[in-house]
C-alpha cells in the first residue's frame, strides 16, 4: 500500500520501518517531480508559524545540489522545535550520511531516544535509534 502526501498541507515526519506494509511518498524537487518513498509510520508535526512559513519557502537549489542553503541555516531551530514537539523523547538531527540525498520536501533524519526523559511523548515504543524523513508541501 502507498499513501501519497503531495496533497497534504502539513509538515510530517515518516519514521522508517522497512517491515511496514505502508509506504509514504511525496512530490519533491520542485518541478522535477521526484516521488521518493519510505515505508513506516506517518506523524504530523506542528511547528510555530515562522518555521512553517519558512518550510513553504524552501526550494530546490536547481544546481544539482538538492535543497537550498536556507534550510540548513534554519536547521538547528527546526530540529529544536521538532524535539520539543515530540516532548523530548527523541533527539532528532539531520542524517549527516544522507545530506546529499536531501531535497525540497524530503530531508533525512536520525533520532536517538532521550533516556533522561520519561517515555510519555508523542512517539513511543520505537527502537532507541530511528531513521526518519521530514517532509512538507512542495512548492512546485
Amino acid at each position: 500500500m502507498k499513501i501519497n502526501l503531495f496533497g497534504e498541507k502539513n509538515i510530517s515526519i515518516i519514521i522508517e520501518d522497512k517491515k511496514s506494509l505502508v509506504a509514504y511518498s511525496n512530490q519533491t524537487n520542485d518541478y522535477s517531480c521526484s516521488h521518493p518513498e519510505i515505508n513506516g509510520y506517518h506523524v504530523p508535526v506542528e511547528f510555530d508559524e515562522t518555521i512553517t512559513q519558512k518550510f513553504l519557502s524552501y526550494g530546490y537549489a536547481g544546481d544539482g545540489h538538492g535543497l537550498d542553503k536556507c534550510f540548513y541555516d534554519d536547521a538547528p531551530e527546526t530540529m529544536k522545535q521538532l524535539c520539543e514537539y515530540v516532548w523530548g523523547n527523541y533527539i532528532f538531527e539531520l542524517d549527516e550520511n544522507k545530506l546529499h540525498k536531501n531535497t525540497e520536501s524530503w530531508v533525512f533524519l536520525v533520532a536517538e531516544k532521550n533516556k533522561s526523559v520519561r517515555d510519555c511523548g508523542i512517539i513511543q515504543g520505537f527502537p532507541d535509534k530511528i531513521n526518519a524523513v521530514l517532509t512538507w508541501p512542495n512548492s512546485g
